[in-house]
Formats: C-alpha cells, sequence, structure tokens
C-alpha cells in the first residue's frame, strides 16, 4: 500500500501494536514514551506517512524507545489474559 496517513494515526497504531505489547505493564515507561511521542506530534502536525516509513523513522532514527536494539525491533504476541472479549479474540483459545 502506497496510502499515507496522518502522523497521529501512525503513532496510535504504533503504541496499539508495539509498545503496548513490549511494556504491557510498565506504566511509568509508557507514560515517558507517550511524552516523547506527544512532543514529536507537536513538531510534526502536517506530517503523513506510511507506517513501514515511520517503522523505520522508530528504529533507526528516533530515540523514543528506551529498550535495547534487538527487542525493539521483535515481534511480540499479545499476552493470554482472563478478559473474555480479549479471549473471544483469539482464535485458538
Amino acid at each position: 500500500m502506497t496510502r499515507r496517513y496522518p502522523i497521529q494515526h501512525i503513532i496510535n497504531w504504533y503504541i496499539g501494536n508495539f509498545c503496548m505489547r513490549k511494556c504491557l505493564n510498565n506504566y511509568k515507561q509508557l507514560n515517558e514514551c507517550q511524552k516523547k511521542f506527544d512532543f514529536f506530534l507537536e513538531t510534526n502536525k502536517n506530517l503523513k506517512m506510511m507506517h513501514r516509513e515511520f517503522k523505520d523513522l522508530f528504529d533507526n532514527h528516533l530515540n523514543i524507545c528506551i529498550l535495547n536494539d534487538k527487542l525493539k525491533r521483535k515481534m511480540v504476541p499479545y499476552p493470554k489474559t482472563d478478559c473474555p472479549i480479549c479471549k473471544g479474540l483469539r482464535k485458538n483459545d
């Protein structure tokens, strides 16, 4: 896909799909990263990007995440939970 999305959309996508998986219960760290994302958003309000462009930018050029490079780039599955809504969304439980 070559569609460019507003930066707010891309940041929300990234936080939901990457940050929330890797720092699930570390609310202090999530809050610190959110402040950095907010600053980036304020300075780039009109920016539009593709998802893969932002992923490359985040992995190679931004200093938002404090995780080591190997963990930052690793794909982490969503954790198991007892939430009935989440259980309904998972296929193999």
